[in-house]
């Protein structure tokens, strides 16, 4: 028997979008996602670096054959030179993440109401099931991104010398532990 490419194509016609369309939403999502979070995290570490100044040197102990030697190095073009592809990388993982998140997103764009309402808040019972959830994936993506920001930019921070830790790292929980007990017995 002979097949007509019309009668293939016409039998796949309702299948091969049940195939495409969560490949494009994993897609757009991922993307748009990513695209978004590498502009807010751009924005935040430039301004991390803008507020910081240009440069901080360290010195830093080099192994070589004719023995341990100290040299100077400059931290500020090093994080200007990572801070990208540390971004660009972020993004790429979120991307991934949200994309993994496409279900709720198309539940969302394709919601349809219930016709009954919730008796405690007056909503369509619809809203806590598409709604809702895409409501708390884009809270959680939020709160990624400005806590990412927020480390980025204490770490920019520390290595451009805004924040000095006087003493060294050893020295920075040494007196809080008692300094809590003695105000406690005062109350």
């Amino acid at each position: 028997k002979v097949v007509l490419a019309s009668d293939y194509r016409q039998s796949y016609i309702g299948y091969q979008k049940l195939f495409t369309t969560p490949i494009y939403a994993k897609i757009l999502l991922g993307l748009g996602s990513a695209v978004f979070v590498f502009i807010f995290l751009s924005l935040i570490f430039t301004f991390a670096r803008k507020f910081s100044p240009t440069s901080k040197s360290f010195n830093v102990k080099f192994n070589t054959p004719q023995g341990p030697m100290m040299k100077l190095v400059d931290a500020g073009p090093i994080i200007r030179k990572i801070t990208i592809p540390i971004t660009i990388l972020i993004s790429i993982i979120i991307g991934i993440t949200a994309a993994t998140n496409w279900e709720v997103v198309l539940l969302f764009l394709n919601k349809v109401p219930f016709n009954s309402v919730d008796p405690l808040f007056g909503k369509d019972i619809s809203y806590y099931i598409f709604t809702l959830p895409l409501v708390k994936l884009v809270v959680e993506l939020i709160q990624s991104i400005v806590f990412i920001g927020i480390v980025g930019s204490l770490l920019i921070f520390f290595l451009l010398g805004v924040i000095q830790l006087r003493g060294g790292l050893r020295n920075l929980f040494k007196n809080t532990g008692p300094g809590i007990i003695r105000s406690a017995k005062r109350s």
